[in-house]
């Protein structure tokens, strides 16, 4: 009950109108500290994400191979990169402003030219990747119940053999399309509003914000169409991941690669498992974040300004994202066999391997 006594009293108002935060500077406290750790432990992820991405273009002129789907791969990349824009831009709009060093700037400047740009970016990239993790779990799902057809295209012309995996290419070409006009116009509008510092209430010390556009700090239809969006989003994920364990249940696999198969097919089930996890817990901080009854306002629960936890969920917020795209990143790449062989091969200049 001590935490309610020592709200502050500007919380979640805009700091640009209050004069005192002018000549606010700058305090360092156990948020920095928790900024700082996460930064470290996103360096490895980065590193890994790099690593893939430069194996991705090394191999794709050779020929495709059957260790792990070319768009299963291609989502995945395409996935996590997304993740790592959306973060380097919750550095420079949530988690930096949150430890108070631009809290003076925000108040006595006028930073609409740039950080409003940030934050447009933060929206879309967030969107991108929500969006590249949906098509990660079903062309997954897609490989998996259909293992020896989902290549096939049918056309009522014969035309000439084309790409091997070319129904996953059409999906992959149009989700991407599709994903990339939807982010953008959810997200554009953030360039046409001004941009806000917020106070943090507590235990956020007094002078850290977060920073957003007057879009979403005085409109309700952003966190409608947010919220709606997460729920779409997450009942996906969650009802691709229930099929694919389901079906891992019954896969046999008796092939002569059977045991690397197994282990790639493992990697991937746990990749999407540790994909869930954090989707889930971040959507039930959403509901749990709802002020007022369920029917009355089922559309008004990311209206994080009327709750009195919402600080809190701030804090954990950017550890279960840094724990959803690190740990992602770093198991995909660590314990796949496909990276395994190719750099074993590779160190005794052998050629590369493919399953026939």
């Amino acid at each position: 009950m001590a935490p309610l006594q020592e709200h502050h009293q500007n919380a979640y108002l805009r700091i640009d109108s209050l004069p005192e935060y002018q000549t606010f500077s700058y305090h360092f406290d156990y948020i920095t500290v928790i900024i700082a750790l996460l930064f470290i432990c996103y360096i490895p992820s980065v590193c890994c994400t790099i690593k893939m991405m430069t194996f991705f273009l090394k191999t794709r002129t050779q020929g495709d191979s059957k260790d792990i789907h070319p768009y299963v791969f291609k989502s995945f990349l395409c996935m996590q990169l997304s993740n790592h824009i959306a973060v380097i831009f919750d550095y420079i709009v949530s988690r930096i402003p949150s430890t108070t060093l631009l809290t003076s700037y925000f108040s006595s400047a006028n930073p609409d030219n740039i950080f409003k740009y940030f934050v447009s970016a933060l929206y879309l990239f967030n969107y991108i990747s929500q969006l590249y993790t949906v098509l990660f779990c079903f062309i997954r799902v897609l490989i998996l119940f259909y293992p020896t057809t989902h290549s096939e295209v049918s056309f009522h012309v014969r035309r000439r053999k084309k790409s091997h995996f070319q129904i996953c290419s059409v999906v992959f070409k149009v989700w991407s399309f599709i994903s990339f006009i939807f982010s953008l116009a959810v997200s554009f509008p953030h360039i046409t509003f001004d941009v806000v510092g917020l106070q943090l209430d507590f235990p956020f010390q007094y002078g850290a914000i977060a920073l957003t556009t007057t879009v979403s700090y005085g409109k309700r239809i952003q966190k409608n169409i947010d919220f709606i969006f997460s729920a779409i989003v997450c009942v996906c994920i969650v009802v691709m991941t229930l099929m694919m364990l389901i079906k891992m249940r019954s896969l046999k696999l008796n092939d002569q690669h059977s045991k690397l198969k197994t282990k790639a097919e493992t990697t991937l089930k746990i990749t999407m498992c540790f994909i869930l996890i954090p989707c889930i817990m971040i959507f039930a901080v959403r509901i749990k974040l709802q002020p007022n009854d369920t029917t009355k306002n089922c559309l008004q629960i990311t209206s994080f300004y009327s709750t009195m936890y919402v600080s809190y969920i701030i804090v954990i917020r950017p550890i279960l994202l840094d724990c959803r795209v690190n740990i992602v990143s770093c198991y995909f790449y660590m314990s796949h066999p496909y990276f395994k062989r190719k750099e074993t091969l590779k160190s005794v200049n052998a050629a590369p391997w493919y399953t026939n």
